[in-house]
């Protein structure tokens, strides 16, 4: 069975459901839990079962009575047994939420907090991390945080050291020099480089949703670290996940801002931004967008050093002409600074008006709801917005929208048209397009008032 798992011409998955099918998954399970004297046939068992694993969900769940078994094994001795164990319990903690909470409620982040402050092999390390990634991710995030946190001061203190750039500079001086690779520590810097990305992502997932859990993580010194990462030869398997921690970082409050630019020198970051910004790789070019958005999002000695080194006009541009995905984040990035009367004359001088009226038009709800509220601060706000957004055709796009079915986005869109281009009396008050422009998830560090920084 092993060999046939293991074989490049033969379809996996028809083994692993040929397997399910002849009724063994039992006996597998009973051979890794030492129904066998035989340490090599429960290693087998332990094989087979971390491929099942891997297969659809169903075929996991078969799985799922083998885990006091794994997670014994991690505190045991068997270095082999050990790795598939590690193996096994990731595929089935990233398999949902339901099981991922099972793994969980099992005590498999205490035989974890010991692996990562132990071992000394990075190949084991970076699976070990992988395993707690998936343990950390999903959307029931409060069983995980919670065990978590029982051995943070663990995992935290180790995931800064792995996170050291000194890490893959010495893999790399080690290369350079000609040294073999020793197999018991797998410390080439492909690996290094695998291990720091697994552990950003715990980062991600830990800075994701949690305030106080991303607090904890801004204390402990991250900022520093990961901002130290974001370089030209960086690859971009590790920038993603660093990019993603520190727009977390910064999409909570001014305080955490504060302390993000503060600690991980806020020049230096927005140089290594414009870096992934200018990136031939789409997903980074969005996560850096999403960055440079948050920090617009905080106070005016945030802004001002964002709007000095050059981003806005380049948020023009691709609010104007790219994918739409990235167009939606410079949306975010450039409404953030939509706010104050200088700010709009300088963005509409841009020719940011017939980008949005255009993301107007496309059918996302959120996308949509922003636009409506951009526009809304360019009518407020510009001299000459009302006669601008009409000769781009705002009125028939905002028109377009008042038969949507969705009615908040149908009554922002009407409430706009009857208040600038309509004659009946209604009162319209800023509450009627300040609440709510943003969907839950999006939230930065908003200011209340009209905001005044330096454009020149």
């Amino acid at each position: 069975l092993t060999k046939l798992l293991s074989r490049q011409d033969v379809d996996v998955d028809i083994v692993i459901e040929a397997t399910v099918r002849g009724g063994i998954i039992k006996d597998l399970i009973a051979m890794l839990g030492g129904a066998t004297k035989s340490s090599d046939l429960q290693l087998q068992a332990a094989w087979c079962l971390t491929n099942i694993a891997s297969g659809t969900h169903a075929q996991t769940e078969l799985v799922l009575p083998a885990c006091p078994a794994f997670i014994q094994a991690l505190s045991g001795t068997n270095a082999k047994l050990k790795e598939h164990a590690i193996w096994a319990i990731g595929n089935i903690a990233g398999d949902s939420d339901k099981f991922r909470k099972a793994v969980i409620m099992m005590g498999a982040f205490v035989p974890f907090a010991s692996i990562v402050s132990s071992a000394k092999n990075p190949e084991v390390l970076r699976t070990a991390c992988w395993t707690l990634s998936n343990m950390l991710r999903g959307e029931d995030i409060q069983l995980s945080r919670q065990e978590f946190s029982k051995h943070a001061n663990v995992f935290l203190e180790k995931f800064h050291d792995f996170l050291d750039t000194k890490n893959v500079e010495n893999a790399r001086n080690r290369q350079k020099e000609g040294k073999e690779r020793s197999l018991s520590s797998g410390d080439n810097v492909e690996t290094i480089i695998g291990l720091m990305s697994e552990v950003a992502w715990c980062l991600t997932y830990l800075t994701s949703r949690d305030e106080p859990g991303c607090g904890r993580v801004i204390e402990f010194g991250f900022p520093q670290r990961l901002s130290q990462l974001i370089r030209t030869d960086t690859p971009t398997v590790l920038l993603i996940p660093v990019l993603r921690c520190i727009g977390n970082m910064l999409a909570y409050n001014d305080k955490y801002n504060e302390n993000v630019l503060s600690k991980c020198d806020g020049k230096r970051l927005l140089e290594g931004l414009s870096l992934c910004f200018k990136h031939e790789h789409r997903g980074l070019r969005k996560e850096s967008i999403w960055v440079v958005g948050n920090i617009l999002a905080g106070p005016p000695n945030h802004k001002d050093p964002v709007v000095k080194s050059g981003f806005i006009p380049e948020l023009v541009k691709v609010l104007q002409d790219d994918a739409f995905d990235l167009r939606r984040e410079a949306l975010y990035a450039l409404y953030n600074i939509s706010q104050s009367k200088d700010a709009v004359k300088l963005l509409v001088h841009m020719g940011v008006i017939e980008g949005i009226l255009d993301l107007m038009r496309i059918d996302d709800v959120d996308t949509i709801i922003l636009s409506i509220s951009f526009i809304s601060n360019i009518l407020e706000l510009h001299p000459q917005g009302v006669q601008l957004v009409e000769e781009a055709g705002g009125i028939d796009a905002l028109e377009h929208h008042q038969t949507h079915p969705n009615p908040d986005l149908w009554d922002r869109a009407r409430v706009l048209v009857d208040k600038y281009w309509g004659e009946d009396d209604y009162d319209y008050g800023a509450e009627d397009n300040k609440e709510d422009d943003y969907p839950p998830w999006r939230l930065g560090a908003q200011q209340q008032g009209e905001q005044t920084f330096n454009f020149d």
